[in-house]
């Protein structure tokens, strides 16, 4: 339970650090190389893994729920409140259809970084083999992929209301005396499972050290552009 606990913390800090690491490595790519556009061309190569599966999240997410989409861009957007890597236009649906799309990179998101950590731990670390391409793999998907899987304000439009029902739903199921049933859940997807947790607590630790590091070298570094 205490690495599900670390895992929802690792997560909470991503998603507030990822709304401003984007802007903030620009500024930081800007003060070696002196070229704005080269820097947001920059950032764009570097996350692009990441954007082309938030954005394939939200198109296929789409596509399955029988919603249109617009226009896709994987290109990267100078926008007021930062940098935008890519997008992908969502017609006008039901807010439960859209909160799906929206959340979608999330989950997918989640679930890629959640198979990585599984293919490896059952390939590789439980048999005492730590590859050093693996974990370089490895640390560069977990930082491009945690980075980007964040859904937008844009995204999340009419979410707030459907996130709470289906809370609600749940506290209720649980209130009325179904809590075997989570009981049986945490049994046979946690206890089983708890060196698959602790090796994506680890690995999910590496995108939250290196934002902070981005965040105070992106401060000291180029203070004087702010």
């Amino acid at each position: 339970m205490m690495y599900l606990l670390i895992i929802l913390l690792e997560i909470i800090v991503l998603l507030l650090l990822s709304k401003i690491i984007p802007s903030l490595l620009v500024a930081l790519f800007h003060f070696f190389v002196r070229s704005h556009k080269v820097s947001v061309w920059l950032l764009s190569i570097i996350f692009l893994p990441g954007t082309l599966i938030h954005e394939m999240a939200h198109l296929l997410t789409a596509g399955v729920l029988l919603v249109d989409v617009g226009e896709i861009s994987l290109l990267p957007e100078i926008k007021e409140e930062g940098v935008k890597l890519g997008h992908v236009e969502i017609q006008k649906t039901d807010p439960i259809r859209r909160m799906l799309i929206g959340f979608a990179p999330v989950f997918v998101g989640l679930a890629i970084l959640a198979g990585i950590i599984f293919y490896s731990s059952a390939n590789f670390f439980q048999k005492g083999d730590y590859p050093i391409w693996l974990i370089a793999v490895m640390c560069y998907l977990m930082v491009v992929i945690g980075n980007t899987m964040f859904s937008s304000k844009k995204d999340l439009e009419g979410s707030l209301a459907v996130v709470v029902i289906f809370s609600s739903v749940a506290a209720a199921v649980y209130l009325l005396g179904f809590d075997e049933f989570f009981t049986f859940l945490k049994r046979n997807l946690i206890d089983n499972n708890l060196g698959f947790y602790q090796n994506f607590t680890y690995f999910l630790g590496l995108p939250v050290v290196l934002d902070l590091l981005v965040y105070s070298l992106a401060k000291l570094l180029v203070k004087k552009l702010y």
